[in-house]
């Protein structure tokens, strides 16, 4: 049974800067929407493209433009987006460059060469994709930048942000950051000899693992991180002006390289991941407030997330990634799903083999409708299951009532969209070893209730009620600019 009331709009006070910003630069701290103008008809969008095993000893031009694949041709089927080799002039253009190669492109002062020249690995790529951001802004008359990235082209975006490249945070030319199974946090998988135990014979081959190493926890936390050197963290104020969505990939089975789940091999098979980054290695956890989004209503926002079923290479031609993307790149609003209040009626455990509180696991799929017209496989634009090992869990016992806050979707949407499709589901469980859960192997998952809508993108409330639990989902919609 569902029943719906309505929400007042409740804004959020954001809390003051507090003693540790003193070490950001002030004049980053405005970076918020009040002093920034959202416009995607004159904002340019560049992809920047991942890890290639010879591409540091790649030669050719650098810094020019590319056609930039699966990405940019997902995101232009959703936007309509010019594409910027074929209309380098048009200000809302999405275009992709190459950040590998050792020849300078024509745009290039002698101080540019010697600067591209003096660097090696991420900090190099960083200034080749600042500098031809700034080309691109240069030759279209667009106001700002946006940066859609995959896999390690997305470590060279954020060291872009963090370091403030080519200035374009404190010109505030940045605008939006969307990332595709990105090493946004380092890779464990480039941490077991941090690049260096197969130099040797790598170099025999022509191959140069500088960036294997710069991919490196260690390296990260110390080079990129460097506001305060929390790796998983996004608390530099440079973040603050800036809209951050996350695609994370779940499938660690890679038919596209070497047929096998490389993490699984490595003992790292119990933790989320795409076959190479750990899914908590592919976007920013917590964020100080003066790192966060503020909406117009006084809304802090955190980066938002979205899981897809997809493996490291496959989620770049994902319908549903490319879809989400472009929502990300253009839309004026996010929605977000919680769970804001469960009471528990039967906790479902075993009489004998189980022991109370009972473990309620939160599974999810989420659909948009306005999606579905323009492909119509109708595509999951987020799942979280237990099988993927990213579902969240709480415990609680039998008649008690928590109020859980669980952020169960949070993304971005079109402006034309009106619905979103939402399903919730609540079991307990006894074995879940990916939450700490090892009470019963043999126990099944026991389904307490089921939330199954499509609702309207507006404020409301939407409570089911089984025999085993009543629950209920809180919708809010945040205008973004």
């Amino acid at each position: 049974m569902l029943a719906r009331s309505r929400l007042n709009p409740i804004a959020v006070v954001l809390v003051g800067c507090s003693g540790w910003i003193a070490c950001g630069d002030p004049a980053l701290l405005d970076q918020t929407p009040a002093s920034l103008t959202i416009d995607p008809a004159k904002t340019v969008t560049i992809q920047v493209h991942g890890w290639n095993g010879t591409g540091a000893t790649k030669t050719g031009t650098f810094g020019d433009d590319r056609g930039g694949g699966d990405i940019v041709d997902g995101v232009r089927r959703f936007t309509a987006l010019p594409h910027g080799q074929t209309f380098p002039m048009a200000a809302n253009q999405i275009v992709a460059t190459e950040y590998y190669g050792t020849v300078p492109p024509p745009y290039y002062t002698a101080a540019d060469r010697a600067e591209v020249a003096a660097k090696k690995g991420i900090p190099r790529y960083a200034a080749i994709v600042g500098k031809y951001a700034r080309h691109v802004l240069s030759r279209s008359g667009a106001d700002a930048v946006n940066l859609t990235c995959h896999s390690m082209g997305c470590l060279i975006s954020r060291y872009l942000i963090e370091h403030d490249v080519e200035h374009l945070v404190s010109d505030g030319k940045l605008r939006r950051w969307v990332s595709f199974a990105g090493v946004v946090d380092g890779a464990k998988l480039a941490d077991l000899d941090a690049g260096k135990w197969v130099d040797d014979w790598a170099k025999l081959l022509g191959m140069d693992l500088i960036d294997v190493e710069h991919m490196s926890r260690t390296w990260v936390e110390s080079n990129v991180a460097i506001f305060d050197h929390k790796r998983t963290e996004g608390n530099n104020p440079n973040f603050g002006g800036l809209l951050v969505h996350h695609i994370l990939a779940t499938n660690p089975r890679l038919d596209k390289a070497w047929g096998v789940p490389l993490l699984d091999l490595l003992g790292y098979g119990a933790a989320p991941n795409d076959g190479i980054v750990l899914s908590e290695e592919m976007h920013l956890h917590a964020q100080q407030p003066a790192a966060r989004f503020i909406a117009p209503s006084g809304a802090s926002l955190p980066v938002s997330r979205s899981y897809h079923a997809a493996n490291h290479f496959s989620i770049t031609d994902q319908v549903s990634s490319h879809a989400l993307a472009s929502a990300a790149l253009v839309g004026s609003r996010r929605v977000r799903v919680s769970l804001s209040s469960v009471t528990l009626v039967h906790d479902k455990e075993h009489v004998f083999f189980d022991v109370p509180p009972a473990e309620i696991a939160v599974e999810s799929q989420v659909r948009y409708p306005y999606v579905k017209r323009v492909d119509p496989s109708n595509p999951l634009l987020s799942e979280v299951s237990m099988e993927r090992r990213v579902a969240p869990m709480f415990r609680m016992n039998q008649g008690e009532t928590k109020s859980p806050a669980l952020l169960v979707y949070d993304g971005p949407v079109f402006d034309g969209q009106s619905t979103v499709a939402v399903q919730i589901k609540l079991s307990e469980t006894d074995f879940y070893p990916a939450a700490g859960v090892n009470e019963n192997l043999l126990s099944k998952n026991e389904l307490l209730g089921t939330f199954d809508q499509e609702v309207p993108l507006s404020a409301g409330d939407y409570t089911v009620t089984t025999p085993d639990v009543r629950f209920t989902v809180r919708v809010e919609v945040e205008r973004l600019y």
